[in-house]
């Protein structure tokens, strides 16, 4: 009984010599440091411009044969890519 009474005095003992110095120094607990630099400036109106690089393959879901309803030969095209057409009725050709 009195060997437990005596670890016990001596854990205690122990804890406060290594405890106890710690609170009551007068070390600062954290380092001081600077205040940050801050620089104020008036927004600008600007443009946002996103943009995204992607390498990769296009496949179309369906795919779909035209057939014509005569048969026959492209001789010419009289228009270009992007031009406007509209539907004609079907007519001979002078």
């Amino acid at each position: 009984m009195k060997k437990g009474i005596l670890i016990g005095c001596a854990a205690a003992a122990v804890l406060c010599a290594v405890i106890l110095p710690r609170i009551f120094s007068k070390e600062p607990f954290a380092e001081a440091v600077a205040d940050p630099i801050v620089e104020i400036t008036s927004p600008e109106r600007r443009d946002i411009q996103l943009t995204t690089g992607l390498v990769g393959s296009v496949e179309p879901e369906d795919v779909v044969y035209v057939y014509p309803k005569v048969s026959g030969e492209v001789t010419d095209v009289y228009i270009k890519a992007g031009d406007k057409v509209e539907k004609r009725t079907a007519s001979l050709r002078d």
